[in-house]
Parts: C-alpha cells; structure tokens; sequence
C-alpha cells in the first residue's frame, strides 16, 4: 500500500509532528459477498514530543481539524475513516497519555480497486500533516 508506507517514513522523520507506534494492513473479502473486496488497515500514532500526549483534547483538536480538511474534499463511498483516540501506556516515556487509532478501510470490486480507495484516504492524511497550520499547532 503505497500511501501508507510512504505515511510511515515521512513520520518516523526527526521533523514529523507524529510518531508511528503500529501498522497493521489486510486485504479481506467477505463469504457473504465474495464480489466485494476490502483493505482494512490501522496505524496507530501519537505526537512527537511525549509532553503533548497527556492531553486527550490536544487529540480532539487534531480531529476537528483534519474534520474541517476532510469536508472541503470530495471522498468516495467506499471509503471509510475512522479516528479513535485511545488511552496509551507509554513504557519507554514512563507515563500514560493518548495516541490515535487511525483505520482506514476501502471497499472495491477487486482488490486493487479496494486498495486505490484506501489509499486516497491515506493521501489526504498525508497532505493534511504537511500544512503548516497542523505542523505548528501539534508540535
């Protein structure tokens, strides 16, 4: 899946304003309709600097405005987003705070088809982390 994993690298950069913690992609089909493919996908991220992961609102703030972005946009019916944020123990920082459950999922004819929708999500996530407005409010 090319978006995300250009997503991935572009966040584990010294710069980025968010840190992958785990991926996981799938390419499943359902018994039920066998005509129907979907690429299911979860990164889980957190911001960059630990000290912004104790507030749950920073996290909802993020949302909002990546609501507002994904809104000015036309998106497909067959993709789907989900954001959900998720109380994070933090081993290696020493506390607890919060991260994000980003899942994306896109619905095709064929797996392929399946796979450009997911990966229109991702772009748009991607464009969205690199506006300045977002690079400077959730550094």
């Amino acid at each position: 899946m090319a978006e995300l994993e250009t997503l991935i690298r572009e966040m584990v950069l010294p710069t980025s304003t968010l840190k992958p913690l785990r991926c996981e992609a799938n390419l499943l089909s359902k018994k039920d309709r066998p005509n129907i493919a979907f690429h299911k996908s979860h990164l889980i991220f957190c911001f960059s600097r630990p000290e912004a992961n104790h507030a749950k609102i920073k996290y909802e703030q993020f949302f909002h405005c990546f609501s507002e972005f994904l809104s000015a946009k036309s998106l497909p019916q067959e993709l789907v987003i989900e954001f959900k944020i998720i109380y994070t123990l933090f081993r290696v920082e020493g506390f607890n705070g919060y991260s994000v459950d980003f899942k994306v999922c896109g619905y095709g004819e064929s797996p392929d088809k399946a796979r450009q929708i997911a990966n229109i999500g991702y772009a748009h996530f991607r464009k969205f982390i690199a506006e300045d407005d977002i690079k400077y409010n959730f550094r």
